[in-house]
């Protein structure tokens, strides 16, 4: 019996298809310096980058990236938008990966 993904992996709503998305969105230094710090608490937009010291227009692609993989959860207030992130699985891999204390 041969294997066969979906096509063009999206998330299908399959461990496959979520497994996919979670890997690719973790395959960005910035996006992993970004969810390191969404786990730890949460934080606005302006905070974050201010935090890794880059622009808010490349910040907000790298979190539409991971909002679109459904990893971080977002939060509206007034004229701010919050992020953090309470994935289970990219705690626990972050955590394997030895980028987060247990």
């Amino acid at each position: 019996m041969k294997f066969e993904p979906p096509s063009g992996l999206r998330d299908d709503g399959s461990p496959l298809g979520k497994a996919a998305n979670v890997f690719t969105s973790l395959s960005n230094t910035v996006r992993l310096a970004v969810l390191v710090r969404v786990i730890e608490r949460e934080w606005s937009v302006n905070e974050l980058a201010a935090e890794l010291k880059i622009s808010q227009s490349a910040l907000s692609q790298h979190l539409g990236k991971l909002r679109q993989a459904r990893i971080v959860k977002v939060r509206r207030q007034s004229q701010s938008i919050f992020y953090r992130c309470d994935d289970d699985l990219v705690l626990r891999l972050l955590a394997e990966a030895g980028l987060l204390r247990r």
